[in-house]
Formats: structure tokens, sequence, C-alpha cells
């Protein structure tokens, strides 16, 4: 990981990221992909925190409708369509690992979500003029890091004109025991 010619990376990245590293360039046999969790930390310790991020989503208009469609896309037939698909990794905190990932690396990074606190990525919680700005602070960040003052500054900003009410209250949850 550390020579001139490293043969192996840390990329710290959500699952997804499987799909890319399998078979991207068809000349070379795709690379060998393992994962492991964070490291423990939080308020209690031996106490497991995890950061996840997720697709939400939201009824406005309570109908039989909207309900069934909400349960349908919270089930396992949508999840599995959604694998199926797009090639990536679809888990829920309402099943355990299951059928869907009968072994290797899927099965291990869905075990992980049936323990400890789960917590969103702080981009996840942000109203979308806030996201914006912090996406693009990051890129100029790893750009120039001496703008690093001003970046907060502009972050503050967008933060201070941002209503209270838009920006999600539910950081945190534990996954269903």
């Amino acid at each position: 990981m550390f020579g001139k010619a490293p043969s192996c990376f840390l990329d710290h990245q959500g699952s997804f990221i499987v799909r890319s590293y399998q078979g991207s360039d068809p000349d070379r046999p795709p690379p060998a992909v393992d994962f492991f969790p964070s490291p423990a930390f939080g308020p209690t310790p031996g106490v497991q925190v995890r950061e996840i991020s997720e697709d939400v989503v939201g009824m406005f208009e309570d109908s039989p409708e909207a309900r069934k469609l909400i349960h349908f896309l919270a089930g396992e037939q949508a999840r599995q369509a959604w694998r199926e698909a797009s090639g990536d990794l679809a888990f829920t905190l309402n099943a355990e690992a299951g059928p869907a990932y009968p072994d290797g690396l899927p099965r291990r990074i869905a075990q992980t979500l049936t323990t400890g606190t789960l917590c969103r990525d702080a981009s996840d919680m942000m109203p979308a003029a806030m996201t914006a700005a912090f996406h693009s602070a990051v890129l100029q960040y790893l750009d120039d890091p001496s703008l690093l003052g001003t970046l907060l500054t502009e972050l503050d900003i967008v933060r201070s004109q941002t209503a209270k009410d838009e920006w999600l209250g539910l950081p945190c949850l534990s996954p269903p025991s």
C-alpha cells in the first residue's frame, strides 16, 4: 500500500464500490476486494457505531396505493430486482442477511447492519443547498487545503441561511433486535 507501485489500496467507500472493482478492465482479472468495518467509536465503550448512507422514500399523500408501493419498495422483491438490475448490493434494516447473500463479501457487509448503532453520514442529513455547498467545499479543499478557513466560513453562511425545519433530525438508529 505504501510502495512506489502499491499492490493494494485502502478505499473508504460505500458497499456500491464493490461493483466498480469487479471486472472494470476486461484485459485484467478483477482484483481481490475485501472489507472490514470501521474501528469502534462512540460514547459507549464496546458498542459499535457504524456510518451508513441510504435511499429514502417519502409518502406525501396517504392512500392505499401509496402504502402498497412503499410496502413493496421496503420488501425483498424490490431489493432483489435492484440487485439484479444494477449489480449493486441492496441492504435493509428490516431483514437479516438471509438467502440473498449466501456467502462472501456481500453477506459480511449485510451482517454488519444487524449490530450496533447506525448513523447516517452528515451529508445525508443536510438540506439540498447545504449538501451542494459541502460537496463543492470538499472538492475545493482537496484541490487547495489552504482554503480551509474560507471554505468553512462559506459553509457557515449557507448553514445560517437554511431554515431549521429543512434539516433532517434522525442521525442515528439501532437495528432491530
